[in-house]
């Protein structure tokens, strides 16, 4: 039974290592560590795959710093190819696999690649990525596209400033120096926990959605808390008004209310012979550039992409090299992708 399922699962031991490999890229947080702990020790040859995806990561990494020199934004990291899509890469102009590398985009279609280079794409209205920042203490921040974060550590505390945006804190604990972020007035304190602070120019809204947070108008004391608080759960949020007052009530949110909200936070998504119509969907979604497919043909052509969330600029500049797509733009956000 063993032997059986261990065949039976080969494409779910290459998709987790691809993803391990991606994360050991960027860096992991404890709790990745932890995880990955657990998964290398569950079937010795998930070691030997990962090791297998990192090789192929090391043989294209020379590519992809090239494309990322001529083309590419110098902060945008590169996503390693799983080893079932290598031979891809292998038969292609090495150009263009350096693009693809350096891009963070992998497609697979039975799309014909163009003879000649593509041309320059429009990248005025394409939004920038978002940025991940690992703190002194390993706490890890995900900040939204424009949001601006100051780190106040001291030895007594880990106090932060939200000075405008959003951002995602994943926070390492210590229990012994509370996570403290501040945003206009009011203050979110935490030990060990995940929450989303919105920063608007009314209010500051905090979304809980591992652990809970104590909100507060006031400023915090080495003693604790001053002044009246709010104690926010998992699948809660309070809205924070910055002219003052009582503090509102906290609210529950569906699970479609937390999805919509938090769609901004970069993910790895995959998609299996899906048309990219549907793959532009999902973009559109996440991004608040609106992405149009002109044409429907190319709207139906099928696709299997394994593509960061936020990587618009990506996955266009893939589409431009590898399948004659020419962008237009139409109004400040939103690009309309048509055939050559």
């Amino acid at each position: 039974m063993a032997d059986f399922d261990a065949d039976r699962n080969p494409e779910v031991r290459e998709r987790d290592a691809a993803r391990w490999a991606l994360h050991l890229e960027g860096g992991l947080i404890p709790a990745e560590e932890t995880e990955l702990a657990r998964w290398l020790a569950a079937d010795p040859r998930n070691a030997a795959t990962l090791a297998e995806h990192r090789r192929t990561w090391a043989r294209f990494s020379p590519l992809a710093e090239l494309a990322a020199a001529k083309s590419a934004p110098p902060d945008e990291p590169a996503i390693p190819a799983p080893r079932s899509w290598t031979r891809i890469l292998q038969f292609a102009v090495p150009a263009t696999a350096a693009a693809a590398i350096a891009a963070g985009v992998f497609l697979r279609s039975t799309a014909r690649l163009p003879e000649t280079a593509a041309a320059p794409m429009v990248t005025a209205a394409l939004p920038a990525r978002c940025e991940q920042r690992r703190l002194a203490d390993g706490s890890v921040v995900e900040l939204n596209r424009g949001a601006e974060l100051t780190e106040l550590f001291s030895v007594a505390e880990r106090r932060v400033r939200l000075v405008r945006g959003e951002a995602k804190f994943t926070v390492a604990s210590d229990s012994s120096r509370p996570f403290i972020v501040m945003a206009q007035g009011v203050e979110v304190r935490a030990v060990g926990t995940v929450f989303n602070v919105r920063l608007s120019q009314t209010s500051a809204e905090v979304l809980v959605t591992e652990g809970a947070v104590r909100v507060n108008h006031s400023p915090w004391s080495a003693a604790g808390a001053a002044g009246p608080s709010v104690l926010v759960s998992v699948g809660q949020q309070v809205v924070v008004p910055h002219h003052g007052g009582d503090l509102p009530p906290v609210a529950a949110l569906s699970a479609a209310d937390i999805e919509r909200q938090l769609a901004w936070q970069p993910r790895l998504l995959e998609f299996d012979d899906v048309p990219l119509a549907a793959i532009i969907a999902e973009f559109n979604r996440r991004n608040p550039v609106r992405l149009v497919v002109a044409d429907s043909a190319l709207g139906a052509l099928r696709m299997t992409a394994a593509l960061r969330s936020d990587n618009v600029a990506g996955f266009v500049r893939l589409l431009e090299a590898n399948y004659g797509v020419r962008v237009e733009k139409r109004a400040e956000a939103e690009l309309v992708l048509r055939r050559k």
